[in-house]
């Protein structure tokens, strides 16, 4: 069985870290508002957009240094 934390695809590390990272922010997002309302949906995007720039930056070096340009 695959899940999240376990998928691989052709750009491994890259793909595997944006999708712990979203997959993250979901979870953070579910313990601060158990019930699946707007307020959830903005937890969940105020992390998301919080460190994405981050991310992204991280992702990058990852890809980048993969070799997989």
């Amino acid at each position: 069985m695959t899940n999240a934390w376990s998928f691989r695809s052709s750009c491994d590390d890259v793909t595997t870290h944006g999708i712990r990272y979203f997959t993250l922010a979901h979870e953070v997002a579910q313990n601060l508002v158990q019930l699946h309302i707007p307020e959830r949906e903005f937890y969940f995007s105020a992390i998301c957009a919080k460190y994405l720039v981050s991310l992204s930056r991280i992702l990058n070096t990852l890809w980048l240094n993969s070799g997989s340009v």
